[in-house]
């Protein structure tokens, strides 16, 4: 089933780079290590949220990691789930700073709770 785009709006407020937008994992190399787990995982999306499985990507610099993972975060806003994109490090800046995401929430505070 195609979905339809997210918006640029959408887009920003999930924390994806602007690089991230037209990430899609049918663009990742079929040759790729982690491609078949991505789809996997795409497809039997509800039972492993349900199932408390998430993945964990892994590798060198240029892998593609982030790129996974921010095709892999628009297929599930699509699919009704919430996430946020942030890397380690600004994630600890965000707490320490206490940045807020809305008037009523922390950075911090809605990373934990997607």
């Amino acid at each position: 089933m195609t979905r339809p785009p997210l918006s640029i709006e959408f887009l920003k407020r999930i924390n994806i780079g602007r690089r991230y937008w037209e990430a899609k994992i049918a663009n990742i190399p079929n040759d790729a290590s982690h491609k078949q787990d991505l789809e996997h995982y795409c497809v039997h999306i509800a039972a492993q949220r349900n199932q408390g499985n998430g993945l964990y990507l892994w590798g060198d610099n240029g892998r593609g990691k982030t790129y996974a993972a921010c095709a892999l975060l628009k297929h599930a806003v699509r699919c009704g789930y919430t996430g946020y994109c942030i890397v380690a490090d600004s994630l600890r800046a965000a707490y320490i700073e206490k940045e807020m995401f809305d008037a009523d929430q922390t950075i911090a505070q809605r990373v934990s709770t997607v």
